[in-house]
């Protein structure tokens, strides 16, 4: 009767060491953290307890270094399989966060009242008879008025030459809007 039970606890020994062992290798492959790894050892370290016999076959000395050596090939292959996260991450991850990337990009596009002040500057340099000579204003003495979405009205001035060569100023009014669409400003009117 005691070898029975020797036997069925040698069994269930060997299935619990064998599922903690195949437990800790899928964990690792989904990449769940540090628990597979510990699964896994932990199955590796139960192997000479559940096996005595083929234990038995070595000396003392010789277990422990087994044993060591299993730990060791378990931490090597726990670190080549868990990897870096990111290399988990799936295209629709990844397709997700540039959508999510791009729609805060957008809304931060549609609230920059700076961005629309410069986007102005590079209109109304377009209407100038010498545009390499535009001077703006800092940012702080030009009013920018947000119209709606991703609309803005800009009230400012530059200073450039004329075609006799003196320098003038001119004030403006530019409504400027940013398309979603094709991620660009444009120009609705410009008064000067």
């Amino acid at each position: 009767m005691s070898r029975l039970v020797s036997s069925l606890g040698q069994l269930v020994g060997a299935l619990v060491g064998l599922a903690l062992i195949v437990v800790g290798l899928a964990s690792m492959a989904t990449n769940t953290g540090p628990g597979g790894l510990i699964t896994l050892v932990c199955g590796v370290l139960l192997l000479p307890r559940i096996f005595p016999k083929f234990a038995s076959k070595f000396k003392p000395q010789h277990q422990f270094l087994i044993g060591i050596a299993l730990v060791v090939f378990s931490l090597v292959a726990g670190t080549i399989w868990i990897g870096d996260p990111r290399e988990k991450e799936t295209a629709a991850d990844r397709y997700v966060a540039a959508i999510d990337e791009r729609r805060d990009q957008e809304r931060s596009r549609c609230s920059d009242t700076i961005m629309a002040y410069v986007m102005s500057q590079d209109f109304v340099k377009t209407k100038l008879v010498a545009p390499a000579t535009a001077k703006f204003p800092p940012f702080s003495d030009v009013k920018v008025t947000k119209l709606g979405e991703c609309k803005f009205t800009v009230l400012g001035y530059v200073d450039s030459q004329n075609s006799f060569g003196a320098m003038l100023r001119a004030t403006y009014s530019a409504n400027v809007r940013y398309d979603r669409q094709s991620g660009k400003w444009a120009l609705e009117s410009l008064a000067m």
